[in-house]
């Protein structure tokens, strides 16, 4: 198309504004010229963080612009290798943005937390046991789990040849209801961000896998297991000449509650599918951290000997409150005067969520209303706990987040939900309050 000499003449004559990224892309595409150089280079096998691009570029203009470039005769091929690696781009670029989304800078009062995620994330762990190694971090809602596993994520990927760390959430909504094989389809796209060689081998392994379910993923109980088993052998297949095979790959299972509190039989079922992705994938060295509010679920028929044995945990590690010096030093840090800071933790205690609403609170309130705060700070504390204290304060503002008369209605005093579904609604939350069914 760009050889003709009226088509070059029509894209010479149109005027592009300076901010139209994509009419400027289309018309360089259109004319022939390479898009490639508006990526960062492949380059070698990275951890999985975005490089900069040597210019600014709008992922989402670029590969609608490639999209269409694609379907045009004798440009196809060539942007369909572009459409690959812009995918790639936005999809480390979607994984990064939402580790720092969460990250706190600086990390205050987890030292010694992070330093042991690094000493196991290190460490030679024994194969010969049935279940594989964990590391275990439980704290309640707003301590800082997230926050801490997020930051150590995104250090280690950052690192030049630092071997792959995959990072499964269990409060997104795409591994709510994970089955093993969803899981290995997480696995593997996340091991390819990490790992450049293999994303394409594994881009097509996935796609082969589904094939064999015929589109239907959740036919059939047996079918899918069978599909999954079929699936870690040709993975291991595939990754037999892989050099890394036998380094540590590190697995963090974040919001880990969210398994728990639906029994025991889910959360066998994702710690035997990381046992089968060290015995059957041949992944000896995986390092499991388990991250969440409880992670080991409640089994009344069963010894919790045998419940606890599944996570075969060489480090557990309870994350508490700040202690009232490191709580003051986050709140100076978040920019509050540090006399100020040193009079909310002997009040409001020292968890880390509590102390960023209180910061935002003295950002924008005046003087008085901070006063005042303190002032029912100082009067609750004399009948409540400092964390109970903490925790009224997050969920009031919370609940003066929310206008609408009928809406407010639904909040149940004491109960503080991370998902709220129609069925919860109508058979629990709607009994509480003057809010008709109908």
């Amino acid at each position: 198309m760009a050889t003709r000499p009226d088509v070059t003449t029509l894209l010479d004559s149109i005027d592009v504004q300076p901010n139209d990224l994509f009419a400027r892309y289309l018309r360089d595409g259109l004319r022939g010229a390479d898009l490639g150089p508006l990526l960062p280079p492949a380059g070698p096998p990275t951890a999985g963080v975005p490089t900069a691009p040597s210019v600014a570029v709008d992922l989402d203009c670029l590969f609608r612009v490639v999209m269409f470039l694609e379907a045009l005769p004798g440009v196809g091929a060539k942007a369909g290798h572009l459409e690959r690696r812009v995918r790639r781009q936005i999809a480390l670029t979607a994984a990064h943005n939402a580790l720092q989304a969460v990250i706190p800078n600086p990390l205050v009062g987890r030292e010694r937390e992070y330093a042991a995620l690094l000493e196991y994330r290190t460490s030679v762990l024994a194969t010969a046991r049935d279940w594989v190694p964990s590391f275990i971090l439980v704290g309640p809602g707003g301590v800082g789990k997230s926050a801490l596993v997020s930051k150590f994520v995104s250090d280690q990927r950052r690192k030049p040849g630092a071997p792959p760390l995959i990072y499964l959430d269990f409060d997104r909504a795409t591994l709510i209801d994970a089955t093993p094989l969803d899981l290995t389809f997480e696995f593997t796209r996340q091991l390819g961000l990490a790992e450049s060689a293999l994303d394409q081998m594994l881009a097509e392994f996935r796609e082969r896998s589904r094939s064999m379910l015929g589109g239907q993923e959740n036919l059939n109980i047996d079918i899918g297991a069978g599909t999954s088993s079929a699936a870690l052998r040709d993975l291991a297949s595939l990754l037999s000449g892989w050099p890394r095979r036998t380094a540590a790959v590190t697995i963090v299972l974040d919001t880990f509650e969210e398994v728990a509190i639906r029994g025991v039989t889910p959360v066998r079922d994702v710690l035997q599918w990381v046992v089968e992705l060290r015995n059957t994938v041949q992944l000896q060295q995986i390092h499991l951290v388990v991250c969440g509010r409880a992670v080991i679920p409640d089994a009344p028929h069963l010894p919790p000997d045998e419940v606890a044995a599944m996570f075969n945990v060489q480090y557990e590690w309870p994350l508490e409150d700040l202690v009232t010096d490191r709580a003051v030093e986050l709140l100076t840090v978040l920019g509050v005067e540090p006399g100020l800071a040193r009079r909310f933790p002997p009040l409001f205690g020292g968890n880390p969520l509590v102390l960023k609403l209180i910061h935002r609170f003295v950002t924008t309130n005046d003087p008085a209303e901070v006063e005042q705060l303190l002032e029912d700070g100082e009067k609750a504390r004399r009948n409540a706990p400092s964390g109970e204290v903490g925790l009224r304060f997050v969920y009031q503002r919370i609940l003066n987040r929310i206008k609408t008369p009928r809406v407010r209605a639904l909040a149940y005093p004491g109960v503080v939900l991370r998902r709220v579904t129609p069925e919860l609604i109508l058979k629990v939350l709607v009994r509480t309050c003057p809010v008709p069914s109908t």
